[in-house]
């Protein structure tokens, strides 16, 4: 699968690069995007899928909520 993401998404940061980033306030941009995702060829999609289960592992909610703190503390 394709993945089309708000550049505005909290999770943005983290997936930057393996996501099709998109403005969240343009639509053609989206339709675009959206478009791109379902032109894809299966092997096209299938390395995307794998590269977000890759990075989106990488990181446990423990991870997470070390961040959390960490900025809360800090602020």
């Amino acid at each position: 699968g394709t993945l089309v993401l708000s550049r505005e998404a909290g999770i943005h940061d983290q997936l930057d690069g393996v996501c099709l980033s998109v403005n969240p306030y343009d639509i053609a941009e989206q339709a675009a995007a959206l478009a791109d995702a379902l032109d894809r060829r299966p092997a096209e999609r299938t390395t995307a899928a794998n590269a977000l289960r890759e990075r989106s592992l990488a990181r446990t909610p423990r991870d997470w909520l070390a961040d959390q703190l960490a900025a809360a503390r800090s602020a």
